[in-house]
């Protein structure tokens, strides 16, 4: 039995398509690092764990780094999920500039995320690659974690709000805000005036109140802009976008006249 699955696991390993692409990952490592937690089939030859065939054309498709320590070449995403540690020698991983704030935080690009999810998804991933877990390894892995720490914080503070996660979407697609419009919906406008007036005169009271009825409206704005980024209407979400900046531009103003 064991010569029949070694020899139906050779031929197999030979037609693979994209050899080259295939990763092998010791056990401990898909248990103990943050490279493959969702759900998967996997083919186990000769002791080595490869990835199943209908997996193998979305792996052609993934960019490939080397570690600086080993020189093992890997995979730079599993099932979409970002590697930091090098999977040969379990070393944490030097930046890679053509990943997204989305590929980083291991979510789906898309405006309607689970900032529940994301938090989670942050702290675990955090409690990896934080610099106090480096302080007795080498300068290069201090240095590296550092950066890797800090270009988390960066992504899921990106992708948290709302409003940031929508203009960092319009970036991924060549756009911003100044190229939208809202200079020919004078109803907005107008708004806008009224509310500028009211945080120049208005009391504390009055100010709260505004800053509530502000809340509410990028609420309803927010829900339009999941409808333009799921229809691709980008030109739409650009203006649902722009009016969001106003409204929260005029919120933070509210938010330190109060405090102050």
């Amino acid at each position: 039995m064991n010569r029949i699955t070694r020899l139906f696991g050779s031929v197999f390993f030979r037609n693979l398509r994209c050899l080259n692409q295939v990763v092998y990952f010791r056990t401990i490592l898909l248990k103990s690092r943050h490279i493959c937690t969702t759900t998967n089939k996997f083919a186990y030859f000769s002791g080595r764990v490869i990835m199943s065939p209908s997996r193998t054309r979305k792996l052609c498709d993934v960019p490939t780094a080397t570690c600086w320590k080993c020189s093992y070449s890997y995979l730079a995403s599993v099932n979409g999920e970002a590697v930091f540690f090098c999977p040969s020698c379990d070393v944490v991983q030097e930046l890679i500039s053509d990943r997204t704030y989305f590929d980083i935080m291991n979510c789906k690009r898309t405006f309607d995320l689970d900032t529940k999810q994301l938090t989670q998804q942050f702290r675990s991933l955090q409690s990896q690659l934080h610099p106090d877990k480096f302080s007795l390894k080498s300068e290069m892995e201090q240095n590296l974690s550092s950066l890797q720490s800090s270009l988390l914080n960066e992504a899921y503070q990106m992708l948290l709000k709302p409003l940031a996660r929508g203009l960092y979407l319009l970036e991924l697609q060549g756009l911003s805000i100044q190229d939208g419009n809202v200079g020919s919906d004078v109803e907005f406008l107008s708004e806008i005036m009224e509310m500028n007036e009211t945080l120049e005169n208005g009391s504390e009271d009055t100010l709260r109140k505004l800053r509530s009825q502000i809340e509410d409206n990028l609420e309803l704005c927010t829900k339009k802009a999941s409808d333009a980024f799921n229809k691709q209407d980008f030109v739409a979400a650009q203006e649902i976008l722009s009016q969001m900046k106003y409204y929260d531009n005029i919120s933070e103003q509210i938010r330190e006249k109060i405090m102050t």
